[in-house]
């Protein structure tokens, strides 16, 4: 019976290394379901990131453009030397302009003639043109910030592409892996199960042969007196007529 214990405990400890690794290879697919989720739940989220940066920048460029112009336009009343002559600048949708909000008011009209020479008071731009460069220092600021935090969000997603690229693919590869072996050990229970039954009848058939054998020697144990008795009857029964016989040919 050693070999056929042997084999019981081999069937179930490779029966018990199929099911771990059946847990582990879903266990696997899971993570990889749910690390593919999490890309593309990123990818999203990085599209939406990068394109509020787009709008939100050439927001902000056009309100430059915008405080730029309404300098340039105290600079022609106040300063005609620093004047640029004005080009067709490209459309701005003011709509989207609503959170800066610059006011300036046009140069006055040249006085009458008969006031006299009128003197412009260069002092009198200074406080607005300071506000004005005020607000577009601020908004260049906040121009350069938010190129560093798109530089960095975008660094941190191929970061994190590349780490999840790399961890699929080792799951993955762990998969395979592990199917592989499950199917080997697979194979090893079928062909080992087989083996079982057929042992199982080779008991099956050695104890009916048992049964039997230790009913024949019941039947003897039991008859034992019987027999002996009557096979000294058979033996006394020879005797005699050997006997008989013998002295037969005497005569």
């Amino acid at each position: 019976l050693f070999p056929y214990t042997t084999l019981f405990r081999s069937i179930d400890e490779m029966s018990a290394t199929v099911a771990t690794l059946k847990s582990e290879i879903e266990t696997l697919t899971a993570e990889i379901k749910n690390l593919d989720k999490a890309v593309a739940e990123a990818t999203e989220q990085r599209k939406v990131d990068h394109a509020a940066f787009l709008q939100a920048q050439a927001e902000s460029q056009a309100a430059v453009q915008l405080i730029e112009a309404a300098k340039n336009k105290l600079n022609k009343f106040y300063r005609p030397t620093q004047y640029k002559a004005e080009t067709t600048p490209e459309p701005i949708v003011l709509s989207q302009l609503s959170f800066v909000q610059v006011s300036h008011k046009e140069a006055p009209p040249p006085p009458p003639e008969t006031w006299g020479a009128y003197k412009k008071k260069e002092g009198g731009s200074n406080g607005a043109m300071s506000l004005l460069n005020r607000l577009s220092k601020d908004l260049q600021d906040g121009i350069a910030d938010a190129e560093h935090d798109e530089k960095t969000s975008q660094k941190d997603y191929e970061t994190l592409m590349s780490d999840s690229q790399t961890s699929r693919a080792q799951k993955a590869e762990s998969i395979t892996e592990k199917e592989a072996s499950k199917a080997d050990l697979d194979l090893k229970v079928e062909n080992a199960s087989e083996k079982k039954t057929s042992l199982e009848q080779d008991l099956l058939n050695i104890k009916d042969y048992l049964s039997k054998l230790h009913a024949q020697c019941d039947f003897l144990t039991e008859n034992y007196d019987m027999r002996k008795t009557a096979r000294e009857t058979e033996l006394e029964s020879l005797a005699n007529a050997k006997a008989v016989l013998s002295g037969a040919n005497f005569s």
